[in-house]
């Protein structure tokens, strides 16, 4: 069954909604290397709230006067330095209704039962240095719900970041009368954080590319409990549930592979995961700009394959990869 998603307003710029100081930012190497590339969440509301959209744009104006860097545009490139420059010509926002409710849809649990295109509004390729850091659309639905798109530009702040701002947009609706935590744009304290992908690209310029397929696996909740429960009576320490999952599907995409005819039981198995390394740099509360790094954990291949997740320790060693990671050599690869 297909839906329609109709856009019920034009694209608008939305700009904070008082006053905000001017000038430039620097962005950091993390910043740098996530340059012109852009993400896309969604949130979904099942509680009607009165005229959703116009509620979240007030929101979203309100929250950019603490979050003003988010409104500006990206500058400089050749022989200059990028950075952030703080325009206050604000984010794109878009109001759209669907034709169906949050429930018709699965309340957009993947696969998605609404294309993503419809839902969000997105950039067009890769960002440009011209282009709005965050475009926002909100789609209502029949049933009251609605879902709140946002796109943004990776180099003005991470997952993290995005979330707290958005925090404070919710806080800011909700009759708060400043953010409960106070946003910190640039720190320049901050250690510089290699990132894994400057690492191994000299070993990957050779390679061929392929394109691989998207796919959503899912784990049984009563797989991950089970291995939890075992951990401690195999004398290990707990984990948690994302080193479980972690654990499961490294082993599964190496399963897969030793199908392959070229299959080397010692080759390395790479583990890479995404770390939040805001505690381990010594971040100031409330930083937003981006402040992860990748993690890279190696094991036998045949290790991985025929090992016993719990017994084999791929949960413990996810848990240590994510231990071992120190402010003098976060996200360099070794893990």
């Amino acid at each position: 069954m297909s839906f329609l998603v109709t856009k019920s307003s034009l694209p608008v710029l939305v700009g904070p909604s008082d006053p905000t100081p001017a000038g430039n930012l620097p962005l950091n190497s993390t910043d740098k290397s996530r340059l012109c590339f852009s993400f896309t969440s969604l949130h979904v509301f099942d509680r009607a709230i009165h005229e959703p959209a116009e509620t979240v744009r007030r929101a979203l104006s309100r929250a950019l006067v603490h979050y003003h860097p988010i409104a500006g545009r990206l500058t400089g490139g050749g022989d200059s330095d990028f950075q952030i420059a703080c325009t206050g010509e604000g984010v794109v926002f878009v109001a759209a209704t669907a034709s169906c409710t949050l429930e018709d849809a699965r309340f957009l649990h993947t696969p998605l039962a609404i294309p993503l295109a419809d839902l969000a509004f997105r950039y067009g390729g890769r960002c440009r240095l011209s282009d709005p850091l965050l475009m926002a659309q909100v789609t209502e639905f029949a049933c009251g719900g609605y879902v709140l798109a946002v796109t943004w530009n990776h180099a003005v702040a991470d997952g993290v970041g995005v979330a707290q701002f958005l925090q404070t947009a919710g806080e800011l609706a909700r009759g708060f009368p400043s953010p409960s935590v106070v946003p910190v744009r640039y720190d320049g304290s901050l250690p510089e954080i290699p990132q894994l992908a400057n690492t191994l690209a000299p070993r990957l310029a050779g390679c061929e590319h392929v394109d691989f397929a998207y796919t959503d696996v899912t784990i049984p909740w009563s797989f991950i409990n089970r291995v939890k429960a075992e951990l401690p009576r195999q004398g290990q320490l707990s984990c948690s549930t994302f080193e479980v999952v972690a654990a499961a599907i490294w082993q599964c995409r190496t399963r897969a592979i030793t199908k392959h005819a070229a299959y080397n039981a010692g080759s390395p198995a790479p583990l890479v995961f995404t770390v939040n390394v805001r505690n381990r740099v010594g971040a100031k509360d409330g930083y937003y700009g981006n402040c992860v790094t990748s993690q890279l954990i190696t094991a036998a291949s045949g290790a991985v394959a025929d090992g016993n997740i719990v017994e084999g320790g791929e949960a413990g060693q996810a848990r240590k990869g994510d231990d071992n990671i120190h402010p003098q050599e976060a996200s360099s690869g070794a893990g």
